[in-house]
């Protein structure tokens, strides 16, 4: 079987080299890919480099590039007419949704992983990704609420979704091999990590850590991290922090972080913190499930569904910052088989759910039927 994957972002998301790991051993699998994406030769798969990046050119050069990019990938599909053309991002939506339509008489099948429903910042649940809910055979989500979304808020029918967990980052954790070794350290160590926006919920941490009575506030330290586009998020959290007179135990840093000092961070952390107001699926907490940290989530469909209804650590009401410094307490005052129990808890879940292995098996038999 004969499979092209299209991934625009490889350069900055190992999702689908870790996939195609897996899937390599069952197909005749090609990721096309970007230039700079960090794919190496050491692969059960083949990828080409040859869709469109973020080059270094003005906007005239841009669109030229762009459009000689499509080109290229319309000729690499005609030629090699794939059994099936797994459709993982789009760098823009409207103009490639419609090559593939183009496209279909070349193509056995398309597979569509819908990564997101819709766009963070957008508040309704109805999908602008409509055309392509139509045109691909079978649609991949990773859990079963934005399964029901689709079904119910943007009439896909039920039989075309089919839901394949995203796996924890094997690749990212076999890396850090030697980075650096868990310290042992007075404080308990909270981390929020990830790109800085609004729906992230980031106030609703800083307005609990203020909440925290001043003997809890001692025994923590805490760091929020990942680059912020005040262009999405205006909000000044370092004003707030400074507010409250945090400074002491929080350390902020909206800035885009490197691969190591991520591994460092998620290393270092007793717990994630992940008090989101909505999400349909979190690359951090699945980074947390990778060097075995539990959680404390807000308690939203995705969360509740992926931490199995709070077993690997805690969930607390959306937005309700007096409930997050209350799970807080509660997750420094576990003593350590209580927290061993958490970890327990996640390992079984990364074995039996969200393993890169049963995931690749679910998606060649979404191939195949």
């Amino acid at each position: 079987m004969k499979v092209y994957m299209i991934d625009h972002f490889s350069s900055v998301n190992q999702y689908s080299v870790e996939l195609s790991e897996e899937l390599g051993k069952m197909t005749d699998l090609t990721v096309l890919t970007v230039n700079d994406s960090v794919i190496s030769d050491n692969h059960n798969f083949k990828y080409k480099k040859i869709l469109y990046g973020h080059y270094d050119k003005g906007s005239f050069e841009k669109k030229v590039i762009y459009l000689s990019k499509l080109i290229g990938l319309a000729i690499q599909i005609i030629k090699g007419r794939p059994d099936v053309l797994h459709i993982q991002t789009f760098f823009k939506y409207e103009v490639e949704v419609k090559l593939y339509q183009l496209l279909k008489p070349f193509v056995g099948k398309y597979i569509y992983t819908c990564h997101n429903v819709a766009p963070h910042e957008q508040k309704q649940k109805k999908s602008p990704y409509h055309k392509i809910f139509k045109l691909a055979n079978r649609i991949i989500v990773h859990n079963d609420v934005c399964k029901s979304i689709l079904v119910n808020d943007n009439e896909v029918p039920e039989e075309k979704i089919v839901v394949i967990p995203h796996g924890t980052y094997s690749m990212t954790a076999e890396k850090s091999v030697g980075i650096i070794k868990k310290n042992d350290h007075s404080k308990i160590e909270l981390l929020q990590f990830g790109l800085i926006r609004k729906y992230k919920g980031v106030n609703t941490f800083i307005e609990a850590l203020n909440y925290l009575p001043e003997s809890y506030k001692k025994k923590i330290h805490v760091t929020i991290a990942g680059k912020q586009d005040k262009k999405l998020d205006d909000t000044d959290y370092a004003g707030l922090i400074d507010k409250y007179n945090l400074n002491e135990i929080v350390t902020f840093c909206p800035v885009r972080i490197s691969d190591d000092d991520m591994v460092k961070m998620f290393k270092e952390a007793d717990a994630c913190v992940c008090p989101y107001v909505n999400i349909y699926g979190s690359g951090a907490l699945l980074m947390a499930y990778t060097f075995g940290v539990p959680v404390i989530a807000s308690k939203i469909p995705a969360f509740e569904e992926e931490t199995d209804g709070g077993k690997t650590g805690f969930l607390f009401d959306v937005g309700n910052y007096k409930d997050l410094a209350k799970k807080i307490i509660d997750f420094i005052d576990l003593d350590d088989d209580l927290i061993q129990a958490k970890k327990k808890e996640i390992d079984r879940l990364v074995t039996e759910k969200y393993s890169w292995k049963k995931s690749a098996e679910k998606t060649y038999n979404a191939y195949v039927e």
